[in-house]
This record gives C-alpha cells, sequence and structure tokens, in this order.
C-alpha cells in the first residue's frame, strides 16, 4: 500500500472515495499532502491539482454522491473528479480540523475555536452552527444516517445535532457569483449526549470513542431497521 508513496512518508489519514478511489493525507518534508490510490492499481499519486500545496490538509470527507472535500489551514476545497482537480469552496478565517459530508449538501467543517460551520448547498455557503456548545474546539465531526451529527470537543465534550437545521444567522462566506443566501431555519441546539458529560472528561473520551465507531450503541439492529433504510 506503500507504492507511490516513498519510504519515510507517514500517512495520517484514510478516506474512502467513490468509484474505487481511496485517499490519503500524508506527511512528506512535514507538510501534509493529499495522495489518492485506485484499486485497479494500487500506486498513489498526488492529487492536489488547485490546492494551495504551502498549506497543511488537515481534513477531508467524501460525500455520498463522491464529491471529494478537504480542508487546508482556513480553506475548504472540492472535487468532483475523485480528486483529479480541486476548486476553492470556501475560506472560513478559522484553522479547521475536522470535515464532515453529513449528505451530498449538508457539509460541516469544525474548527480550533470557532466551533462548527455549516454549509446546506454543497460548500457554496457557510454559516456558524454552534448553539449549545460548551466550547469551540472541534476535534472530531461524524454524521450518522444522513440527519444525525456528532461532535467533539477537545477535550472530552461529546454533542448531537440533527444536520437538517441551520442558525438564521447571515451567512459567513457567499462568493460573489452567488445571490444572497436565503435565511433559514432555527437551529436545533447541539445536546451533550450519552457518555459526553460536560463535568467528566473521562466519560467525555468514551463517547467521543462511540463516534468514532460511528454510535454503534444507538445503531439499528437489522432485525429493526425498516425496509426502506439502510443499516450500517
Amino acid at each position: 500500500m506503500h507504492n507511490g508513496l516513498g519510504a519515510s512518508a507517514a500517512v495520517t489519514i484514510l478516506a474512502d472515495g467513490t468509484g474505487g478511489w481511496i485517499f490519503a493525507v500524508v506527511k512528506i518534508d512535514n507538510i501534509m499532502r493529499l495522495r489518492r490510490l485506485h484499486r485497479s492499481t494500487m500506486t498513489w499519486e498526488p492529487a492536489e491539482a488547485g490546492i494551495d500545496t504551502s498549506k497543511h490538509i488537515n481534513a477531508l470527507a467524501v460525500s455520498p454522491d463522491g464529491t471529494v472535500y478537504a480542508a487546508a489551514w482556513d480553506r475548504v476545497f472540492m472535487s468532483k473528479d475523485h480528486g483529479g482537480t480541486w476548486t476553492q469552496a470556501a475560506i472560513l478565517n478559522d484553522y479547521l480540523q475536522a470535515l464532515c459530508a453529513a449528505s451530498d449538501t449538508v457539509i460541516l467543517a469544525g474548527t480550533v475555536g470557532a466551533g462548527v460551520y455549516r454549509s446546506g448547498d454543497g460548500g457554496a455557503t457557510w454559516r456558524p452552527y454552534n448553539e449549545g456548545f460548551e466550547k469551540l474546539n472541534i476535534s472530531l465531526l461524524r454524521a450518522w444516517r444522513g440527519n444525525l451529527a456528532f461532535a467533539a470537543e477537545s477535550p472530552g465534550f461529546l454533542y448531537s445535532s440533527k444536520t437538517g437545521y441551520a442558525p438564521a444567522a447571515p451567512a459567513l462566506y457567499v462568493p460573489a457569483d452567488k445571490a444572497p443566501a436565503v435565511p433559514m431555519p432555527a437551529l436545533l441546539r447541539w445536546s451533550t449526549v450519552a457518555g459526553g458529560s460536560k463535568h467528566n472528561s473521562a466519560k467525555g473520551n468514551r463517547g467521543r470513542n462511540q463516534v468514532l465507531g460511528l454510535a454503534k450503541s444507538t445503531r439499528p439492529s437489522p432485525s429493526t431497521c425498516p425496509s426502506s433504510t439502510t443499516c450500517r
């Protein structure tokens, strides 16, 4: 699996894409670089066309439709061709360390010190999404079954929220060629979840580990899953 990476390269992030592609953030010469591999060739290749390579790649996310998102310092980049080319989706002016594609259109970005930003239109516009947080240092974001998001604060606090809602605040980032954003519904608050007690970091760390496993303790069994729903 190291074909094309070099012996000294250290893989820090892996993301499974669509169409047989796998993406990796690799530490090369103290810079986090982006690489991709297709299962048919099993050889890693650069996947950075359009990304400012002077900035660290801190997070990756892949939406169900195969769009790939990458966080580089305070910027979000997106690719519609499996990492072949990238376009800048946003400059959020806060250091990014987590990304989550909850659906084809709902993208969440976690920051150091500024909480979560949410896009409801596939990365075109972004708004703060922070009601209910105690702190704003977001180290982990995960989505479950497309409509529930989990966020882990550092240290030890764990929250969940519906992903289909966002604050009725002005859009933080609207490109010049986009029409003014339509006001969005009021936020359903982020709420602490079991194992994420605000007063016990040990419990919070246990809850964070549950999120890393996509909340296995609350996942429905196949016998109770509606026939129209994919349980995973």
